[in-house]
């Protein structure tokens, strides 16, 4: 058993390595960015509301294979992982104003959602468009 964890915690930090030795130092970086996608109202929520959407690739707008990521709710510090499938998030919140950041397990920047205002009731659509290297 001690083998084993040995074995995966050492696999782990090759990846990590790996994964920021291959991260663009000298390249330019094509930037991400972040798109309130759609908002509308839903009695059932009842006052609350609920921010959901995807993080995605911003060449493809495709789900990053295999990658999930941190979303987080900065004033409430809370948050929530990524489907690392699909690249799907949901989340319920308190109405209020806050900023969402999405944090990528690699060396790309993060992304944030400045100060919106969520009201009572409102479901919130968001993608997160990760940039990276050419």
């Amino acid at each position: 058993m001690k083998t084993f964890l040995k074995f995966t915690v050492l696999s782990a930090i090759i990846i990590c390595g790996l994964m920021l030795f291959t991260s663009c130092h000298s390249e330019e970086r094509i930037p991400g960015r972040v798109e309130v996608v759609e908002r509308s109202f839903d009695s059932s929520l009842q006052d609350s509301v609920m921010i959901h959407g995807y993080v995605l690739s911003v060449s493809e707008e495709k789900p990053l294979w295999m990658m999930s990521s941190t979303i987080v709710v900065v004033e409430l510090a809370v948050a929530t992982q990524s489907d690392s499938v699909s690249g799907y998030f949901s989340m319920k919140l308190l109405p209020g104003i806050y900023t969402i950041v999405c944090l990528f397990p690699t060396a790309n920047p993060d992304l944030t959602l400045n100060r919106q205002e969520f009201l009572p009731n409102e479901r919130v659509k968001i993608r997160f468009l990760m940039g990276y290297c050419p």
